[in-house]
């Protein structure tokens, strides 16, 4: 099991608050330009490696799909809220992908 993802396997909770605070578009923008950076090295290491623990995913299909990077506050086992690098898979289309999406299910 990689590293990533031992971090990741106790169980974790999120906090109270976090579903009350507003996810705006600027703040996925964000998460999504954090691929390029090289700041979350252990995550996108997951997505893009080639072993038997990673996704094996390529940057182009990362990047087409809005994937992001970024930090999220779970709780550890001894119920203490810390950091820990998280990955974003986004629950909407853009606009344009939505769109070409639409003329394709129209046309079958």
């Amino acid at each position: 099991m990689s590293a990533f993802r031992q971090k990741f396997a106790s169980q974790m909770q999120i906090p109270e608050n976090r579903f009350n605070d507003r996810f705006d578009i600027v703040e996925a923008k964000r998460t999504v330009d954090n691929l390029d950076k090289g700041i979350y090295a252990d995550a996108l290491g997951y997505l893009t490696g080639q072993g038997e623990d990673q996704r094996c995913l390529k940057m182009e299909t990362l990047s087409q799909f809005n994937v992001g990077l970024g930090k999220e506050k779970f709780t550890d086992d001894d119920g203490v809220y810390k950091d820990y690098d998280s990955i974003y898979f986004p629950i909407y289309m853009p606009r344009a992908m939505s769109k070409e999406m639409h003329s394709r299910l129209d046309k079958r």
